[in-house]
């Protein structure tokens, strides 16, 4: 079953690909249950993404002789990392199949926000579904909100899940 809704030209709209950011934290997997569940009922897929920085392979050859061993230790704390994001991401995928939902994850090098846009962009999501922290006041001035920042550029509607209150 696919949910059609109308747009204002009249003609439906098929939401069919659901992008869902992840920072893979608990409150991120709370999101991505609340996805899946939607997904579910408009039989629609899901794409698990997550924005990170990959290594910079060339980085300890463009610093001087005495920087290169840190820098090549940098890189492969870097890798590490980039690792330990996929294998999560593939475990989350596996663990959250039981849905009976497609999910799929995609992982990318770069600034949350416009990656976001980016990749909803490229593989034509439908609708982003994502979570916000809701910091209050200056906080939210001085460091921004991704949600924010994708709602105001997204090429599909954003869907905005803010923390469960217990």
């Amino acid at each position: 079953m696919t949910q059609e809704k109308a747009t204002p030209s009249g003609s439906p709209t098929v939401i069919s690909q659901i992008l869902v950011p992840t920072d893979l934290s608990a409150f991120s997997e709370q999101v991505l249950d609340y996805a899946l569940e939607l997904a579910k009922a408009l039989g629609a897929r899901i794409r698990l993404f997550h924005a990170a920085v990959q290594p910079d392979y060339e980085v300890p050859f463009l610093v001087s002789p005495g920087m290169r061993g840190a820098a090549a230790a940098l890189v492969e704390k870097a890798a590490e990392v980039s690792a330990h994001i996929r294998t999560e991401l593939e475990a989350i995928c596996s663990r959250k199949y039981v849905f009976g939902v497609s999910i799929e994850y995609s992982m990318i090098d770069g600034r949350p926000a416009e990656s976001i846009v980016e990749h909803a962009r490229e593989v034509s999501a439908d609708l982003i579904i994502m979570g916000s922290h809701s910091r209050p006041g200056v906080r939210h001035l001085l460091l921004g909100s991704v949600a924010e920042k994708v709602l105001r550029s997204a090429p599909c509607p954003v869907l905005i899940v803010h923390p469960r209150s217990e």
